[in-house]
């Protein structure tokens, strides 16, 4: 049985103690000890010794875990997103780790994080970084969480755990100067995202695999405004979060495995903060290419199928000058299907002997004609084909209204919605994941 500190409440993003007279905050991602803080740059380390720093093995919350949380736990981490999970026990844990990020998600600055002289002695993770976990791009979807790969990873988890980081939250380095970090003398360890990979690179020695060293210098490649303060800046002097996605930044010089070039791997977005710009780690001596007018894809959603449709395009600028249109194009309008994948992941407490629906619009809202298929213990999908373009309106049943989903706090939810987006092909996946149900918890 545990014993000392207890939290005497039921809120997920703070614990409070009465019998210490303590509130103590809590945060996604942020429950792991960090002995060496990084922010702030520059920053150099010279002849620090670390002992003794081990996991903390969070035996109440299991790995993998269905439940997504471990609310019942008798840690409060139980109640935190984003607490991994180790296969070889089971269980969830804390990752305390010599060096770390005082943020959980590991704001860029300039690569100006140097060590030197280090000293590790019982020290199970000497440098850890988170890495967001995303789903591949689409023309209509950036920065979504891969699922999959989130229940791979963490014990505690939800479908949207990394939804809208954004590029400056995947970004981190150290220069390891002598070796004493690593062992690697004068190498750069930077996070594991794919467009930092290179020809020559290993995994971070000690780093819990979450970092990767190589010899390349790296450095920060900044794009701003030619027009300086004379233009409108609202743009550039916005923080790019939700509905704010960067400027492509490809990487031309590629490994072997990525030949032919694939955009997956090869490109990141530059974003940055509120100072009139967008910044990215690069590295030093690459060769890179900004893509500088990329935007959104001009649909039109009104056209009819097998039916010739001719299209000028012109360019205004802010003045509203407006260019001369271009040569007329003619196009027959394809009527286009999309398959979508429902995928949804269901709570605790859900019977084994379930049957999960989805009903909607598209089916006249019947509750139990449209069976989903069970992919393992807590997850169940559905193949449906829809025309591009078409709005939907849709929720999860287990065959009757009585029955409906609900969400955590037995509150009731509004239509889930979904526009279907044929414009990256012919398939599109949907992953949602039900709070409670109606009937199981007494909901109203």
């Amino acid at each position: 049985k545990l014993k000392g500190l207890k939290c005497d409440n039921t809120d997920i993003n703070y614990c409070l103690s009465v019998d210490e007279g303590i509130a103590m905050p809590l945060s996604n991602f942020g429950m792991n000890q960090r002995f060496f803080n990084i922010y702030d740059g520059p920053s150099l380390q010279d002849s620090n010794a670390f002992l003794n720093i081990h996991k903390t093995t969070i035996a109440d919350c299991p790995f993998p875990n269905v439940n997504q949380q471990c609310n019942n736990s008798g840690w409060m981490y139980g109640k935190v997103l984003g607490m991994p999970g180790d296969p070889a026990t089971g269980k969830g844990y804390l990752p305390n780790a010599a060096i770390a990020w005082k943020q959980s998600n590991g704001f860029y600055y300039p690569p100006a994080f140097h060590s030197t002289n280090l000293f590790f002695e019982g020290v199970d993770i000497r440098h850890f970084v988170i890495e967001p976990l995303f789903a591949a791009e689409t023309p209509s979807s950036w920065f979504k969480t891969n699922v999959q790969e989130v229940r791979n990873r963490y014990a505690t988890w939800n479908p949207a755990a990394f939804d809208n980081f954004t590029a400056i939250d995947r970004q981190t380095i150290l220069n390891d100067d002598d070796g004493s970090l690593t062992g690697l003398k004068n190498t750069v360890s930077v996070n594991e995202d794919p467009f930092f990979n290179a020809p020559l690179e290993v995994l971070e020695c000690e780093s819990d695999a979450t970092a990767k060293t190589s010899p390349y210098e790296h450095v920060t490649t900044v794009v701003y405004p030619g027009c300086g303060t004379g233009c409108d800046q609202s743009q550039w002097n916005a923080n790019c979060t939700s509905g704010c996605y960067g400027v492509p930044l490809y990487r031309q010089y590629l490994n072997p495995q990525e030949n032919p070039p694939a955009t997956n791997t090869t490109k990141i977005r530059m974003m940055g903060p509120a100072i009139g710009g967008r910044i990215n780690l690069t590295a030093n001596h690459g060769k890179y290419y900004i893509a500088t007018t990329d935007g959104p894809l001009f649909t039109d959603l009104t056209v009819g199928p097998d039916v010739a449709y001719t299209y000028r395009v012109a360019a205004q600028d802010d003045g509203a000058d407006t260019s001369a249109s271009s040569e007329p194009l003619e196009v027959v309008a394809v009527e286009q299907l999309v398959v979508v994948t429902f995928r949804v992941t269901v709570p605790a407490g859900t019977p084994d002997d379930a049957q999960l629906y989805i009903a909607g619009d598209f089916q006249g809202w019947a509750p139990g004609d449209t069976p989903m298929t069970r992919a393992d213990d807590s997850t169940w999908s559905i193949d449906l084909p829809f025309e591009s373009g078409t709005a939907l309106q849709y929720k999860y049943t287990r065959g009757a209204w009585e029955a409906v989903e609900k969400d955590e706090a037995c509150g009731e939810i509004p239509n889930r919605t979904l526009r279907v987006d044929g414009s990256a092909g012919p398939e599109q996946i949907v992953d949602d994941a039900v709070g409670t149900w109606r009937d199981i918890h007494a909901c109203p």
